[in-house]
């Protein structure tokens, strides 16, 4: 009896691990970060997660942490423009305009970070993401990496709850310390805090569950 009741209160602990990996979905698979921290886990997400927020030209002004040069009829240009060229191979002469450039590195980076472009704020994901590798501040950059596009559900449904548009975290343990929100209008920081707060509940909550739950040594395994 007691035998069988270790079994079910073991099984009961594999299973709400197992889900607590299942919460994130890598919605893209970026090459340019190691493979070994290709899914995300909640296990990988630091006790200290620093959140930020990322917008185009003239951003700051309005309370974003971080802003991409690039303004917004311009990112619009250049979706309609990469979405003309989606073999990828297509490469224009190149030009000192910075707008070109910008073109430029979208065209080579999107399929290495793996984005279909289905929509215009992905420029600005995919912008900031290589932009934030300059910018954002770390005692070790050589061991950063930054990716995103990671959606997260709760354990119960596979019904998405948000997606996280950046990921800052460490090539060789995966440990993710920071986490970010892209928008494109520099009026919605509001709404880019809401979903940021969204995550740190979600994240929370199930940090906590986890701590809840008992370790093997407990049942005698």
């Amino acid at each position: 009896m007691v035998h069988s009741l270790k079994i079910i209160l073991f099984s009961f602990l594999f299973t709400q691990t197992l889900n607590a990996q299942n919460l994130f979905e890598s919605l893209r698979k970026d090459q340019l970060i190691p493979k070994k921290c290709q899914q995300v886990s909640l296990s990988d997400f630091s006790d200290d997660i620093f959140y930020f927020t990322v917008g185009i030209r003239g951003a700051k002004k309005h309370g974003f942490d971080y802003e991409h040069p690039i303004d917004r009829n311009t990112v619009t240009r250049l979706w309609k423009k990469a979405l003309g060229s989606k073999a990828w191979n297509y490469n224009p002469a190149h030009s000192d305009s910075p707008n070109q450039d910008y073109y430029q590195t979208i065209i080579s980076h999107a399929p290495l970070m793996d984005f279909d472009l289905s929509s215009e704020g992905e420029i600005l994901e995919l912008l900031g993401a290589l932009m934030l590798y300059d910018d954002f501040p770390s005692d070790n950059p050589e061991n950063m990496f930054i990716t995103g596009s990671v959606a997260y559900h709760d354990d119960q449904s596979s019904k998405i709850i948000g997606e996280l548009d950046f990921i800052v975290a460490d090539k060789n343990t995966c440990n993710i310390y920071a986490v970010g929100e892209a928008k494109l209008g520099t009026k919605k920081l509001g709404y880019a805090k809401q979903q940021l707060q969204r995550f740190k509940g979600f994240l929370a909550n199930h940090k906590r569950k986890m701590k809840l739950l008992p370790t093997p040594e407990i049942f005698g395994f």
